[in-house]
């Protein structure tokens, strides 16, 4: 979760006990205690929130309308790139808010911007497929490119059917052999990591 991240005020109990939940996974204390945060004027939480109501925990069911309404909180409050991301997820989900890809792909455009890795991801997918906008390949290869580097499994079945409809097969069926090895470390090691997706 990104909140955590921002440690402001590491003597304000809240922070203490986020930084806390965050380590055991108790993201029900994480919630609380950056809502009490997030009440009293802390911005940098606002994605935090916005993230464990898009994806729910094993005690809360997602709630893609409460994770909309924090994204936004934290657009208007600080132009997060972090919620900017979020709500480019939403839209491009349909999770909370209808599906605009035009609309999360100028969020995503913005937390790509920002620095927010994951945005180049959405936005290979929305040139390469034409979500939106006029398909792309070059553009989708712009964003998906540095993603090989670091391990995103999606980038590489993309950049697979890219590579397949160039004619470059070989290196297409590298591409796929790399995405199925890559899925297989890094399902051992967290199911949930963002690379997976």
């Amino acid at each position: 979760m990104s909140g955590t991240e921002h440690d402001h005020r590491p003597d304000d109990p809240r922070w203490v006990q986020a930084k806390r939940a965050s380590q055991t996974g108790d993201y029900e204390s994480m919630l609380a205690a950056f809502k009490s945060l997030a009440q009293d004027g802390e911005p940098t939480v606002l994605a935090t929130i916005g993230e464990i109501y898009e994806r729910g925990t094993t005690k809360s069911p997602r709630d893609g309308a409460m994770a909309v309404a924090y994204f936004r909180r934290g657009i208007e409050a600080i132009d997060d790139p972090i919620c900017h991301a979020g709500l480019g997820r939403c839209l491009f989900t349909a999770n909370g808010i209808a599906r605009d890809f035009n609309q999360a792909r100028l969020h995503f455009e913005k937390a790509d911007q920002g620095g927010v890795v994951i945005a180049q991801l959405y936005l290979g997918r929305i040139f390469f497929y034409g979500l939106g906008v006029q398909r792309s390949i070059a553009q989708a290869e712009k964003y998906l490119s540095p993603l090989l580097k670091l391990n995103y499994v999606n980038a590489h079945l993309i950049m697979a059917k890219i590579r397949w409809s160039q004619g470059r097969y070989i290196q297409s069926i590298l591409l796929r052999i790399s995405a199925s090895r890559l899925a297989r470390v890094l399902r051992k090691e967290n199911v949930a990591d963002q690379r997976l997706l």
